[in-house]
């Protein structure tokens, strides 16, 4: 449905109306995700010489695995890049103190 349509199907209204549907529709979106460059520039930007070397490189993991970056469709590298919400409480977690009292120091690791 177009918002055209979602207006007529309303018809006219009082301004109180759209300000209370203002509201509804605001509290309905999901929170403002960050862009892909506040995700993924952390470290300075690669120059053009660089980033072209790096799309030849073979992604080492993955659905992708073997093919040179630069074949690999944009969504799936800013996929990767990002990591979902697992791999954020993953990195958090290897970080906590429990994490490391899991982990043996005393040279019998195996």
């Amino acid at each position: 449905m177009i918002p055209n349509e979602v207006i007529e199907m309303c018809g006219e209204q009082p301004e109180a109306f759209w300000r209370i549907m203002k509201r509804l529709v605001t509290e309905k979106l999901p929170p403002e995700l960050p862009t892909v460059v506040e995700v993924i520039v952390k470290d300075a930007p690669m120059s053009d010489n660089e980033a072209r070397k790096f799309e030849e490189k073979a992604m080492p993991f993955g659905l992708h695995a073997g093919r040179a970056v630069g074949e690999i469709p944009p969504d799936y590298l800013i996929f990767m890049a990002e990591g979902t919400e697992f791999t954020k409480q993953l990195k958090r977690y290897c970080a906590s103190a429990m994490f490391f009292r899991r982990q043996k120091w005393d040279g019998t690791n195996e």
